[in-house]
C-alpha cells in the first residue's frame, strides 16, 4: 500500500511510526498477521488491484507479484 500521509504507517511498539509497514499490516511492533506468507499476500494484493482498476486477475497477479517481492517483509523469501 503507498504510504502517502502518516495515517497509512503503522505503529512500532514504542509508539513511534514504522516506515517500512502499512498501518493494515503492523500496530503497537507486531505484524497483524504474523503468519501470513508472501504468496498469501499477493493473492490477497491482486485480488483488491484486480477490482480497484479493473484489470483481469492474471494481468494483476503479474503487477502485484514483483511488488510484494520487493516488501521487507518477504524481500529474499521464495
Amino acid at each position: 500500500m503507498p504510504m502517502i500521509d502518516v495515517q497509512h504507517h503503522g505503529v512500532n511498539a514504542d509508539g513511534s511510526v514504522s516506515n517500512d509497514y502499512c498501518v493494515y499490516c503492523f500496530q503497537q511492533g507486531s505484524f497483524t498477521s504474523p503468519t501470513l506468507t508472501k504468496s498469501e499476500m499477493v493473492e490477497i494484493a491482486t485480488r483488491y488491484w484486480a477490482t480497484q482498476n479493473r484489470t483481469p486477475v492474471d494481468v494483476a497477479r503479474r503487477q502485484v507479484a514483483p511488488i510484494v517481492a520487493e516488501l521487507k517483509r518477504w524481500r529474499g523469501e521464495p
